[in-house]
Parts: structure tokens; sequence; C-alpha cells
């Protein structure tokens, strides 16, 4: 504390941490500061507080630590997120299996269609094997059928319930 009737000098705590106080000073400024408790016991407790870091052994650091600090600071280097959800991160990362997984996808949609096409033409020759059935039913031979000239030459006979029916349609 600097308080306008403080005995020590007015860079005291720097100087403490600086550790450019010899003992000889450090015994004066105790003297002054006995006078005010206050000051006496920041005294003590910068002191102490000197002593704890002074007994700490220094972190084990690289010796260009500083420099290499220094350098990422002036070319704005930082660590880059690294989660999941991150921007885009996994898609940076990711390019190894983009290729194989767009393969997959591709091969899954394609048989996928093929599938579909088998099954949409045997729904196809299912009714066509319906129709054929209706008429060799009528006693016309499936071959008649492939020629559309012979399938309008046919005479088909409209029942009286079928004209019942379309009768009923357009009311």
């Amino acid at each position: 504390m600097n308080t306008p009737h403080c005995p020590l000098p007015p860079d005291w705590r720097d100087r403490l941490a600086g550790d450019r106080v010899d003992p000889p000073t450090i015994a004066s400024w105790r003297r002054a500061a006995a006078a005010d408790p206050e000051v006496l016991a920041d005294l003590e407790m910068e002191l102490a507080l000197n002593g704890l870091l002074a007994a700490t052994a220094a972190p084990a650091v690289a010796s260009n630590f500083a420099r290499r600090v220094v350098d990422g600071i002036r070319t704005g280097d930082a660590p880059r997120p690294t989660g999941v959800l991150s921007a885009a991160g996994w898609l940076r990362r990711g390019w190894h299996w983009l290729g194989p997984a767009f393969a997959v996808l591709v091969l899954a949609g394609g048989l996928g269609a093929w599938r579909w096409q088998d099954r949409a033409e045997a729904r196809g020759a299912r009714a066509a094997a319906e129709l054929t059935g209706m008429a060799t039913a009528g006693g016309v031979p499936p071959t008649a059928l492939a020629d559309f000239d012979a399938v309008r030459r046919l005479n088909a006979v409209a029942r009286p319930e079928d004209e019942e029916l379309v009768i009923a349609l357009l009311q």
C-alpha cells in the first residue's frame, strides 16, 4: 500500500520484485515501516511472496520459448480448434475419405435405382401377362397382340353391364 504517509519509497514493490534490494535496505525499510502496522504488514507480505517465488524452481521450457511466443504473436499463429463441429475442420482434414465415401454413395444409389427399375419392369410384365391372359381367354392368340392393326380389328362386344357402368360414371 502506498499512502501519502507511507515511509517507504514510492517504487518499493517494483524494486522488491526485481531483486534489486540488498538486505541492509530491507532492514532500514522494516525500521521505517514499524511506525505504521499496515505498511509493515504489506512489506512483510511482499517479502514472503518474493521468498516463495525465489524458492520455487523455474519451469522447464525450451530455450527458444519466448522467441517462439513472440513470433507466434507477430504472425498471428493461434491453435486451431479441433472439435468435430469446428468451422469445417473435419472437412479440411477429411479429404482422404471424401472420395471413397462418394463412391459408396454412388454405388448405393445405383443399386437402389437398379432394384427399383427391376421392380417396375416386373410390375409391367405382370400387367402384360394379365392382359395376355385376358386376350387369350377371348380366343385371341398372344402373338396377335404384337400387331396393333390386329388389336384394332378385334371385335370387342360391349356387355350391357359395361354400358350401365359408363352411363353411371358420366352422370
